[in-house]
């Protein structure tokens, strides 16, 4: 090769490479231009957007809105952060405007389903937060449409397991919630808003995770407007009970502790009637007859603790009878199926209420107004009529065994801590109550009897203040 072709060739790569750097600044400046026109359009439609402020009661601009959900949409496919998040600031900026169309909220989900699709999560995100601003100008008749596409968006997040998604649409519910003024006049709607959280809920249970059902409770919790009376209400407890099965039947106590922190905290609030907690009471026990059939099971002795912390809370002699009546009728389940040893953690909530009931008559009963001693005599009867049942199911034992060996479980039970004296206490007065009502069987029973009667914790005085046991 002669020096001339060596130039030749030099020459020829060097030509090559300046066609090429040129042709990559050419390249980037066309790329750098068209998202920097991008940017420029978005800018030019915001100050549109926001000079429409004195004329919001126009109809919606169909093309201006067409632009925007264009922009998202090219931010999207390019896969550009900043022109997602300036497009949909001006999409929001746009509904803080009332510019709202009818169909506003099914666009808006497949701008989310396209994010979804290319796996923009957090995209999928930024656009979920315009909800915010197009519930608020949304017409009341298109709110049902809305939760239709949150119920949608909570379905995809579950299924591409992207628990941050799910948790910011339980957020918009209650956002939903919180406007008090537009919830009002759409009442009938109650029903068909929750159904989101209802779903968002039975996603986290179904997949066992603590965490996201945790957030939910939280966000439940801190919505103010949930659990008022009338359709929300009953839409609410609707939504626990359907929780509840889904707990019970994966016999998950942790989470039951959480969604009863939500029941509690709309209870002490006062947003639940009694209307309201008769159905709780009503619903929740037949859960608690589920769980009682499994043995190794301790939802059951919970959800029966609950009742009766609802009763005592309410302080209203029908609720208190109305528990004690659910709660019977689940420990007489579980005597039928199991041996009396293993029924106590399920008969140790109406014990314990009983015998804080008799201690507390013990100290202040000169003071009482009848109230403790109506749900004492209420108890005892209850306990009495289960002593019964048991007893017909092993003939061999009489009432004393079966009372004493309630007192042996109950001292060993975990709670029973500083209690034990007056647990042995509680457990006399119940076999002079029964000896009371069933005199003629206990004369025949006293000999078998009388060891647990010796020595007898009970004074005279502190018997003379329980008037049913004169009758």
């Amino acid at each position: 090769m002669t020096y001339k072709n060596l130039g030749a060739v030099i020459l020829s790569l060097w030509a090559a490479v300046c066609l090429g750097g040129a042709l990559g600044i050419i390249l980037f400046f066309f790329i750098f231009r068209r998202f920097r026109g991008l940017e420029r359009q978005i800018e030019f439609l915001t100050v549109k957007v926001t000079g429409r402020g004195n004329r919001r009661r126009q109809k919606p601009d169909e093309e201006l809105l067409n632009r925007i959900y264009g922009f998202v949409l090219a931010g999207i496919t390019k896969r550009n952060d900043a022109i997602i998040y300036k497009a949909t600031e001006l999409l929001k900026t746009a509904f803080g405007e009332a510019l709202v169309r009818d169909n506003e909220p099914v666009r808006l989900m497949g701008l989310i389903a396209r994010a979804i699709h290319f796996r923009q999560y957090q995209a999928a995100v930024v656009i979920l937060d315009a909800f915010r601003p197009l519930i608020l100008h949304l017409p009341a008749q298109c709110l049902p449409v809305a939760t239709e596409q949150l119920t949608l968006i909570a379905a995809m997040a579950f299924r591409i397991k992207q628990n941050f998604l799910l948790s910011k649409v339980t957020e918009l519910v209650f956002f939903l919630f919180e406007n008090k003024i537009r919830l009002q006049s759409t009442a009938t709607f109650a029903v068909e808003v929750l159904k989101p959280l209802k779903l968002v809920g039975l996603l986290a249970l179904r997949r066992k995770d603590v965490d996201l059902f945790r957030e939910i409770c939280i966000c439940w919790k801190n919505g103010k407007a949930i659990g008022y009376h009338g359709d929300v209400a009953k839409a609410s407890l609707q939504i626990w009970t359907v929780w509840l099965h889904r707990i019970v039947k994966m016999d998950r106590p942790d989470m039951f502790n959480l969604l009863i922190e939500v029941v509690w905290l709309q209870l002490t609030e006062d947003r639940l009637s009694n209307e309201d907690v008769e159905y709780l009471l009503a619903d929740w026990h037949k859960h608690a007859g589920s769980a009682s059939l499994n043995p190794r099971s301790e939802i059951a002795a919970h959800i029966l603790d609950f009742m009766c912390s609802i009763a005592e809370y309410k302080k209203e002699t029908v609720l208190w009878e109305q528990a004690i009546r659910y709660v019977g009728a689940v420990i007489k389940l579980a005597i039928a199926r199991r041996e009396f040893e293993a029924v106590f953690p399920v008969f140790y909530p109406l014990l314990e209420r009983g015998r804080q009931l008799f201690v507390l008559e013990l100290k202040f009963g000169q003071y009482s107004d009848g109230f403790r001693q109506r749900i004492l005599f209420t108890i005892l009867q209850e306990c009495t009529m289960l002593i019964s049942y048991a007893m017909r199911q092993d003939f061999t034992v009489t009432s004393g065994d079966i009372i004493k060996q309630l007192g042996v479980c109950w001292v060993q039970h975990p709670q029973a801590g500083g209690h034990k004296k007056s647990i042995k206490k509680f457990c006399q007065f119940f076999l002079l109550f029964w000896m009371n009502k069933y005199r003629k069987q206990a004369r025949k029973e006293e000999p078998f009897n009388k060891f647990l009667l010796e020595p007898m914790l009970l004074s005279e005085e502190e018997k003379n203040l329980f008037t049913f046991l004169k009758a």
